[in-house]
């Protein structure tokens, strides 16, 4: 993956990916592109290997509106797992939302389990 390349007239970034062998650019608001990267340090993967991730997963639509779901339903799964606010901050994060195993997300949510 190339380094991100702002958009000058609006706050998007243009990422160039290798999908599967084959060259492609994706446009993501700045927002979802940091997220994307922040899940990527979280979970020991890097931006592009998160890419390929989703890519490889049956989706509606395209990659660019799939890695938004992806980034979205993260930090959405992972604030359904946070303590309440009055809870001590000497708990342990929460464990990484993919599995490495299968290398997927995991389809239970927190609150099923």
């Amino acid at each position: 993956m190339t380094p991100e390349t702002p958009h000058p007239e609006t706050s998007m970034v243009l990422i160039n990916l290798r999908i599967n062998g084959r060259r492609t650019t994706v446009r993501l608001e700045r927002a979802f592109f940091e997220g994307l990267r922040a899940i990527a340090d979280r979970e020991g993967k890097t931006p592009q290997e998160l890419c390929e991730l989703v890519a490889n997963t049956e989706y509606a639509g395209t990659l660019t509106s799939a890695l938004r779901v992806f980034v979205l339903t993260y930090f959405r799964r992972l604030s359904d797992r946070r303590p309440p606010v009055e809870a001590p901050d000497d708990r342990p994060p929460p464990p990484p939302l993919l599995d490495p195993r299968a290398g997927r997300h995991q389809e239970q949510s927190a609150r099923d389990r």
